[in-house]
């Protein structure tokens, strides 16, 4: 993943309010707002959280993100 991705991910991440807690985000609702299906967008948050850049948590209701402080370090 190239590094201008990687920073608009944690962005749209950051206006969702992953900065300092987790929020629950629903991955089709993540992909529409990247323009990515589903499962590009699960792919993705993945790759952020393989990198140490967010802390996930999967369920039945969603994907609980938080970004971490190796992405917050990415985003300054």
């Amino acid at each position: 993943m190239k590094n201008c991705e990687i920073l608009c991910l944690l962005k749209n991440l950051a206006e969702l309010g992953a900065l300092k807690n987790y929020v629950l985000i629903k991955t089709a609702f993540f992909g529409k707002m990247i323009g990515a299906s589903q499962q590009t967008s699960s792919r993705k948050l993945a790759e952020l959280e393989k990198l140490g850049y967010v802390k996930r948590t999967t369920s039945k209701s969603g994907t609980r993100i938080k970004i971490s402080e190796d992405g917050i370090k990415f985003l300054e």
